[in-house]
């Protein structure tokens, strides 16, 4: 009987020590399950964004505004890149600029099993690009891939896979006639 009770106490211990059971993941970063080789790929690209970047002056008044406004990595307007962490969608291109305090980051495509269900994913950050929130938002219709072809007064034109034209609200992130 001591021997099972042993047995059982090094295994919780185990289980424990392992993280079995520990609170949920939501604080991982979204990162977390991509493969080894990605995420040092993406390690080494935040490095050589940091290196190339002059550390902000620490003396001057005003100082964040002027690293900011110069900020080569973060253009603004439409982007022609492909780029998303999530292997379920297949993103056609990006706008990105200013949204109220901070910014705002619209990427446009389809679902990768679901080729027919446009989608725009909406991700907003605060000042310094510091992610803050991201949903995605389906085309009203299944038209196929969208693609952002226009940006003006706060509206973005999509050009769906179908050749139809939508135009997306970015202050309400709604779909609009």
């Amino acid at each position: 009987m001591r021997r099972v009770v042993a047995t059982v106490l090094v295994a919780v211990g185990s289980m424990v020590l392992a993280g079995v059971g520990s609170a949920s993941r939501a604080s991982e970063p979204w990162w977390f399950d991509l493969p080894p080789g990605e995420k040092r790929e993406m390690a080494a690209r935040e490095d050589v964004y940091r290196r190339s970047s002059p550390p902000a002056p620490k003396d001057q008044v005003g100082a964040r505004e002027a690293v900011q406004q110069g900020d080569p990595a973060r253009p603004a307007g439409i982007i022609e890149s492909g780029e998303y962490p999530d292997p379920t969608v297949v993103i056609q291109n990006r706008w990105q600029g200013p949204a109220g305090d901070g910014h705002m980051a619209v990427f446009a495509g389809a679902y990768r099993d679901r080729p027919e269900q446009g989608l725009v994913i909406v991700h907003w950050y605060d000042d310094q690009w510091r992610f803050v929130r991201g949903r995605p938002v389906e085309s009203p219709r299944a038209q196929g891939s969208l693609r952002i072809t226009g940006a003006g007064d706060g509206v973005l034109i999509l050009r769906a896979g179908s050749g139809d034209e939508l135009r997306f609200d970015l202050a309400t992130a709604t779909f609009v006639d």
